[in-house]
């Protein structure tokens, strides 16, 4: 049985886009390393202290990838929260400038964690720039302004609004000053991480809105971390087609010389992994496992499984993809987990969809343009394909003569027309909307 399968998946983000994602635009990677006096006490049998290891092995996750974005933070000095180093940009435009902001971090002060995870999230948000400029359609996009308005929280459930500002009620800074730089997301299908590495236990505590933000969110850092995984931080940025996404933050932990079940369960809540190290090479092991977590969330294949959200309970929405190998077509199930926990009756097909429409003319074909787009498909460059013209101007098809690149739009659309039996045409399938 298919929903068997279901039952025992290991549990994942929400999809908040298609189940393939060919090439999503690059991600964009907030690190934040912790900056505080006890970075500088070297641990009894290391050579070095732990500002130092993490240094350089943070240096050494950012050698191993290409085609993201990354933003390096801190905890400041003069705002008891977040201390943006260096804004998020193209990693490889930018290599040795994000390398030297790590290099200029050196210890001294405290462990805000709470305030400063908050701050990352207004930063998110934007905190400069054209308000509300909704998704962009440039490729060269590196900031997209800033977003004022409500925010939905816990939208799934009980959802409430609340203004931005009682959200997110201040900024990070960039040393003694209110940081005033602009959104990194600039597209809808644009996900978002944060890696947090550090070797106290945090404090502070998180905006009225924020607080106990789930259930089993017994201590502020876990509720912030929960609400900036479960937020949409730009509702202006839409899907092509004007549908709402969930453009929000999985974060990621690293305990460096210190286990903590708190950051365990952040990370947990915030739809991450948790990891600790007590040496260099255990920490450069933690970031590469979290690089090869991040990449395998981008680069876009099909899954057996995906849940609608980290938290499995009753009531909970479990998607299904399928694949018949010998027709060639596929489907996503849907069904949900009832009040045992097991997986229900499926609740919808989305090949039963199709199949009930009447004409092939109703499929919706969406594609990309290649000249309007990064390298790699980027979803702000997906449109409609409704006409042959399109479809080639596209690069979708390349035939050599309008006739069988018009059949080729038709054949996906299921038309089966040059399918019949004896007229020397292709491959007769089971299902069809048009003979």
């Amino acid at each position: 049985m298919l929903w068997t399968t279901w039952a025992y998946g290991d549990p994942g983000p929400l999809a908040q886009s298609p189940i393939l994602t060919s090439a999503a635009s690059p991600p964009n990677i907030v690190l934040v390393i912790d900056d505080s006096g006890s970075m500088g006490w070297r641990r009894s049998g290391q050579p070095r202290t732990p500002m130092s290891q993490a240094q350089d092995a943070a240096i050494s996750l950012l050698d191993s990838l290409s085609n993201v974005r990354v933003g390096i933070a801190s905890f400041g000095r003069y705002n008891f929260g977040g201390e943006l180093d260096y804004p998020v940009a193209d990693l490889d435009a930018n290599r040795e400038k994000i390398y030297q902001a790590i290099r200029n971090l050196s210890p001294g002060g405290g462990t805000p964690l709470v305030s400063t995870l908050q701050h990352m999230g207004r930063y998110l948000s934007g905190l400069g720039g054209p308000i509300n400029p909704g998704n962009n359609t440039s490729k060269s996009c590196a900031v997209n302004g800033q977003y004022q308005g409500a925010l939905t929280l816990r939208p799934d459930t009980t959802a409430q609004t609340y203004s931005i500002s009682e959200v997110f009620p201040t900024p990070p800074y960039k040393r003694w000053r209110r940081a005033t730089d602009e959104s990194p997301i600039c597209f809808w299908c644009q996900k978002n991480f944060l890696i947090l590495l550090t070797d106290g236990w945090g404090w502070g505590n998180a905006s009225r809105p924020l607080q106990n933000y789930c259930p089993t969110c017994y201590h502020p850092l876990v509720s912030v971390a929960a609400a900036l995984h479960d937020i949409d931080l730009r509702p202006d940025v839409d899907e092509f087609d004007g549908d709402e996404a969930k453009n929000n933050l999985t974060t990621y932990t690293i305990g460096f010389h210190t286990s903590q079940s708190l950051l365990r369960e952040t990370a947990k809540k915030g739809g991450g992994l948790y990891f600790e190290a007590d040496d260099e090479d255990e920490l450069k092991s933690a970031f590469a496992k979290i690089g090869e977590d991040i990449l395998a969330h981008t680069s876009g294949s099909a899954t057996a499984a995906t849940f609608s959200t980290s938290l499995l309970q009753q009531g909970t929405d479990l998607y299904l993809t399928t694949f018949n190998t010998e027709f060639w077509t596929g489907d996503v199930i849907a069904g949900r987990l009832d009040s045992n926990g097991k997986p229900g009756p499926q609740r919808w097909s989305a090949g039963d969809k199709l199949d009930s429409q009447t004409s092939p003319d109703q499929r919706v074909m969406l594609t990309w343009n290649n000249d309007e787009s990064p390298t790699g498909s980027v979803c702000a460059g997906f449109q409609q394909v409704s006409t042959w013209r399109n479809s080639v101007s596209l690069g979708l098809f390349v035939g050599p003569s309008a006739r069988r690149s018009s059949e080729s739009i038709g054949i996906l659309r299921q038309s089966c027309i040059r399918e019949k039996v004896g007229s020397g045409g292709k491959r007769q399938r089971p299902f069809c909307l048009a003979f």
